[in-house]
């Protein structure tokens, strides 16, 4: 193609002498294109030409472009050869793609069958090699998605000596299901004080007249007592650990107070007095009372209950403000 836009340029050098610059559009690909029917050539320019280029001037009137040239397709080596667009590759997608046949599918053995819970069940039931309280808790698993919870309760009573989380949260939910209330509130508690710890508090001191039960006292006006007089001190707690035994809930704790007048303790309650209490609620909130004589001489003084939890091992203190006079 090059070879071609040489020879024409030589040809119609002698007439782009002559032309306006408006006989010329350039193209975007860089290409000059010529208007040549615009192209007017003196009779007196005519005179210098020879008869080839007068010749050659005739053949370009009325030609809009190259490809139009007498001649020029019948030179292929010329004219570079239409491109085919190559065919997009596809992703591979297995069934996707008609042209990717799937894979095959990995071969299947015979023998092997999907297992029901009946038979798992009838396996697990003649195991003797695998641990007792594996195999009877898995056993159990079986049988209460089986519907039966009643076999699952009792085969699951079955283990001995397994006190870990994962048995008592077995317990706990075939207790529920079979509606077994006591067994739900121990092992709710149970669970309860193992994830959720509660600290012992003593919640209120309060110097009585008499006390009726929780909450229902007659406090000595404005804490004041006449040195001798004899008084109640009544001592409120919250969460104590409880220990399930069949239907009842036991407690177990040992009181004591301490009197201060400034930074000298004036008297040492002797004995810490103990109290064992069972109840059938599983309660938070407890109470005890102790007589006590205010045998110590007038003036302000600050008294310190010390309340020791048997069954959690924790303490807890509170202080009251007291006035003997």
């Amino acid at each position: 193609m090059k070879k071609v836009r040489a020879l024409l340029a030589l040809l119609a050098f002698p007439f782009l002498l002559l032309a306006d610059e408006n006989d010329f559009d350039w193209s975007l690909d860089g290409g000059l294109q010529m208007n040549f029917p615009d192209i007017v050539i003196p009779e007196s320019a005519k005179k210098n030409l020879s008869p080839e280029a007068i010749s050659t001037l005739n053949k370009l009137q009325g030609i809009d472009s190259l490809e139009d040239l007498p001649g020029l397709k019948a030179l292929p080596d010329l004219v570079p050869p239409a491109q085919e667009r190559p065919t997009p590759l596809l992703p591979i997608v297995p069934g996707a793609n008609p042209t990717v046949p799937p894979p095959p599918p990995p071969p299947t053995d015979p023998n092997q069958h999907p297992l029901s819970l009946e038979a798992l069940e009838a396996a697990l039931s003649s195991q003797r090699h695998m641990e007792d309280r594996h195999r009877l808790s898995l056993l159990s698993l079986v049988q209460m998605h089986l519907g039966r919870p009643d076999d699952a309760y009792v085969t699951l009573k079955g283990i001995s000596g397994d006190t870990s989380d994962a048995y008592h949260l077995q317990e706990l939910q075939l207790a529920n299901r079979l509606g077994l209330d006591d067994e739900v509130k121990r092992l709710g508690r149970r669970l309860s004080d193992r994830f959720f710890p509660r600290e012992l508090q003593v919640t209120k001191v309060v110097l009585c007249s008499s006390v009726k039960g929780f909450g229902r006292y007659e406090p000595i006006p404005d804490g004041g007592l006449k040195s001798g007089q004899m008084a109640i001190v009544y001592i409120e707690m919250r969460d104590q650990k409880l220990q399930s035994r069949g239907p009842r809930f036991h407690s177990s704790c040992r009181v004591q107070f301490e009197l201060h007048q400034g930074p000298h303790r004036v008297q040492h309650y002797v004995e810490p007095k103990a109290f064992d209490d069972s109840v059938l609620s599983d309660r938070r909130d407890s109470f005890v009372w102790i007589k006590w004589r205010a045998s110590i001489p007038r003036g302000s003084y600050r008294m310190t209950v010390i309340v020791d939890d048997a069954y959690s091992g924790k303490q807890a203190r509170a202080e009251q403000d007291i006035m003997v006079f």
